[in-house]
């Protein structure tokens, strides 16, 4: 099993989210923009991915590379049985979906670029499905119990389905 998570580096929930969930023994990508970042290691652990975690930020989409991420994710998600938990930290869903706020300024930079329609396109459908606001919790630890919480309920809903489906087709 693998998961994505897609980050920021300025927001440092990841590293908590990625320990929760290893924790939990649920297998994990983290990606990671470096210079050695390699495209098909990127895509292969999408494609083998059964959900994301996409952590919005206001900086989310200084990096194009993010903004590509998402339009891979919500591709992936159209042709396979896979989920998306998108989190925005320190960023309103509203500000993401109809870009507006620094990441609307951020997003404006590209209103040349060939992909702006693919990546608004993508942003509208990573945020119209349920997610976890950090504005509405307490603390960070308060989020990431959370997401943990929900994305364990995901996982054995989608286990039980598939075990339902096996032993009907058996």
């Amino acid at each position: 099993m693998m998961y994505t998570l897609v980050l920021d580096t300025e927001c440092h929930i990841v590293d908590d989210i990625y320990d929760a969930l290893h924790q939990e023994g649920i297998s994990t990508y983290k990606d990671e923009v470096t210079p050695s970042r390699k495209e098909s290691i990127l895509l292969k652990a999408i494609g083998r991915s059964r959900l994301f975690v996409i952590i919005f930020t206001k900086k989310f989409a200084v990096n194009s590379w993010y903004l590509d991420e998402v339009s891979s994710i919500i591709e992936s998600m159209k042709e396979k049985r896979q989920f998306v938990l998108p989190v925005f930290y320190n960023v309103s869903r509203s500000d993401v979906q109809t870009p507006k706020g620094y990441f609307g300024e951020v997003m404006s930079e590209y209103d040349t670029h060939p992909r702006i329609e693919v990546w608004r396109n993508a942003l509208v459908e990573a945020t119209n499905v349920p997610g976890l606001e950090f504005s509405k919790f307490r603390s960070s630890a308060d989020l990431v119990s959370k997401l943990v919480e929900d994305i364990k309920i995901v996982l054995t809903a989608e286990d039980s389905c598939c075990l339902k489906k096996k032993a009907e087709d058996d």
